[in-house]
C-alpha cells in the first residue's frame, strides 16, 4: 500500500506501485518545496529519499520507515553529513535536521526526507553563501541558529546538524 498525505493533513490509501515499491505522494503549493524534489530526482545521493515524480502541486518518493532513534542518527552520522554536503553542492540548505525527518529504506539504508523547511542557495553555491529562495516555513532550528550568530545558510546548517547530532 501507498500512502497519501493531502494538504488537510489526512493519510490516504492508494493502490499504485513505484518501480514495484509503495511510494509517499507529498501534495504541496510550496515552490521551494517542490524546486528541491526536482533537483533532488535530477540529482540522487543514496542517503536522501528517492523521488520518483514531481507534478503540478505534488512529488512521489520512495515510502520510508519512520522515525529513527537519535541513537541510529549519530551511528549513521556519516552517512547524514554526505547527505547534507550533496544538499549543499546541488544548492539545497536543508535546515530541517531532526531525527523525525529521517528514515529507513527497504533495504535498511538512512534516508533524509521533508523538504518543507528547506531553501536554495543562489546558482554558485562556493562563490556565494546567500539565500535564492529561503525557507517558506521558519523553523524554530533556523531561529536558534540564527540566535547563534549563524547568519548564512551553509553556516545555519552546519550548526543545525550539529546541534542535532552532536554525540
Amino acid at each position: 500500500m501507498s500512502k497519501k498525505y493531502n494538504l488537510n493533513g489526512n493519510i490516504i490509501n492508494l493502490n499504485q506501485m513505484r518501480n514495484g515499491k509503495p511510494f509517499f505522494r507529498k501534495e504541496t503549493t510550496d515552490e521551494v518545496e517542490l524546486a528541491i524534489a526536482r533537483k533532488l530526482k535530477r540529482n540522487p545521493h543514496p542517503n536522501i529519499v528517492k523521488i520518483y515524480e514531481v507534478g503540478d502541486g505534488y512529488y512521489d518518493m520512495e515510502l520510508l520507515q519512520t522515525p529513527v532513534s537519535l541513537r541510529t542518527c549519530r551511528e549513521h552520522r556519516r552517512e547524514l553529513e554526505r547527505a547534507k554536503t550533496h544538499f549543499h553542492r546541488i544548492g539545497v540548505v536543508y535546515i530541517d535536521w531532526k531525527r523525525d525527518n529521517i528514515g529507513t529504506s527497504s533495504d535498511g539504508r538512512i534516508k533524509v526526507f521533508d523538504f518543507d523547511a528547506s531553501g536554495l542557495l543562489r546558482r554558485y553555491v562556493w562563490y556565494s553563501n546567500k539565500w535564492n529562495k529561503k525557507p517558506a516555513m521558519r523553523s524554530y532550528l533556523l531561529r536558534a541558529a540564527e540566535n547563534a550568530g549563524q547568519l548564512t545558510p551553509i553556516r545555519a546548517d552546519n550548526w543545525i546538524f550539529e546541534h542535532q547530532f552532536n554525540g
